[in-house]
């Protein structure tokens, strides 16, 4: 696992490896803190069994340690760690295991991790986290029958709401000033869900293109291989089309090619 930073005002990235502390590197989540400081939260990609690191910056070295070990008795557990940060700077996670979705701080004392009550089957794909300035969770997630949850932790206990049965994935979230959640999802498209004082409204992004019109294209077939073959293996002779429009061949090429 690589890790890459760019200081302001320099054109140089500086890169390392965290190969050395045990952060093999799918999966991830990154947030920095009021120092700047990144802090990672990582799947072990050589176990199968939703192993979750944890490492940061300690401003001379990094520091890693475990979270979750063997989360997941399967071989296709998906733990999708989301990282976060209170005001206080403390570490806070969401992530999938056997049990479902599952939430987690760290304090002096090390990990403490709870069971997020669901309505729904998790679909263990997406899962994003955001604390609030009261210093309590906030999520994100999808579900099974292609909901969009909201799950949130108060003085009450948890509560799970279903904001869309649209359909959810590729979950981010964020708070705003007011702690109100914007959430961006995908549902047929990019969407945008928030919430103010009035409740939850959704939108769909409307897709912006400024692309130049295509360039007509020119079908260059080599004369060193068969004509079957140029047609029939893309892998091998790959045509390449001006933003990936679909094209098809003309009847006059197809008997050109098949004969």
């Amino acid at each position: 696992m690589n890790y890459a930073s760019l200081t302001f005002g320099s054109s140089a990235w500086v890169t390392g490896t965290l190969g050395e502390i045990g952060m093999s590197g799918v999966e991830n989540s990154l947030v920095l803190d009021a120092n700047d400081r990144p802090h990672l939260a990582s799947v072990d990609q050589y176990s199968h069994n939703g192993d979750i690191r944890y490492a940061y910056w300690d401003g001379a070295a990094w520091q890693a340690e475990w979270v979750e070990l063997d989360g997941y008795s399967g071989y296709f557990g998906q733990p999708n760690p989301s990282l976060a940060l209170d005001a206080e700077q403390d570490v806070h996670m969401a992530f999938y295991n056997d049990t479902g979705l599952v939430y987690g701080y760290r304090d002096a004392l090390g990990w403490h991790t709870e069971n997020v009550p669901s309505v729904g089957v998790e679909d263990h794909s997406s899962a994003a986290l955001a604390i609030g300035a009261d210093g309590y969770p906030r999520i994100a997630h999808s579900l099974d029958n292609a909901s969009l949850a909201y799950s949130y932790l108060d003085g009450g206990g948890w509560h799970t709401d279903i904001l869309t049965n649209t359909g959810a994935a590729a979950v981010d979230m964020m708070l705003d000033a007011d702690g109100y959640a914007h959430i961006s999802y995908v549902s047929g498209g990019l969407r945008y869900a928030y919430e103010d004082i009035t409740g939850w409204h959704f939108e769909k992004v409307p897709r912006v293109s400024n692309r130049p019109a295509p360039k007509p294209i020119e079908l260059k077939i080599p004369t060193s291989t068969p004509r079957a073959e140029r047609i029939t293996d893309p892998y091998k002779y790959p045509i390449k089309t001006p933003w990936e429009q679909d094209y098809t061949v003309s009847p006059e090429l197809q008997r050109e090619v098949s004969g």
